[in-house]
């Protein structure tokens, strides 16, 4: 269940999580979501996150706060930063420089961060990555990309993988 706000250069949202109703045996999160973010003037987004979840075995909060910036007409920047507060608390930051080669055609690097336990050097994960995202039209959406991550609990190299990704909406 989702509540919206939105307008010109506000947008707010709060969705509720009921887990898995169907299939209580799985033992998902329950909890909410909120959301805000603010345009500033005709390129920049900034954002907050909230989320607050409990099952069973455990409840955790996150929050966070991100940015959508239009560096130039074609070169953009979308960066996040999360913390999570749970049995361990720890830290995700996410970053995705595109670039629009030509129109619906977008080149991207992303990096990923993660270290959900402090505490825990095992905890940590790095990821890096190139891609390529079409919109050949509207409402349809194809993205490829090609990632190296670690994962510092199973190894001290990174592996390789890729997938591909497409997307029709109304």
């Amino acid at each position: 269940l989702e509540v919206s706000y939105i307008a010109e250069k506000l947008n707010f949202f709060l969705t509720g999580n009921f887990g898995r109703p169907d299939d209580l045996i799985l033992n998902r999160d329950k909890g909410f979501m909120m959301q805000v973010s603010y345009l500033l003037g005709t390129s920049y987004k900034l954002g907050l996150n909230f989320y607050s979840g409990q099952n069973d075995s455990r409840s955790r909060n996150m929050f966070g706060a991100f940015g959508l910036l239009g560096l130039t007409e074609r070169i953009a920047l979308l960066t996040e930063l999360d913390f999570q507060n749970a049995v361990t608390s720890g830290l995700a930051i996410n970053q995705k420089l595109s670039y629009e080669a030509f129109s619906g055609g977008w080149f991207y690097f992303n990096q990923e961060w993660m270290k959900l336990d402090y505490g825990n050097d095992l905890s940590k994960t790095e990821v890096y990555g190139v891609g390529v995202q079409l919109f050949p039209r509207v409402h349809f959406e194809f993205n490829l990309a090609w990632n190296w991550k670690k994962d510092y609990a199973y190894s001290n190299d990174f592996y390789s993988y890729a997938w591909i990704m497409s997307h029709f909406y109304l």
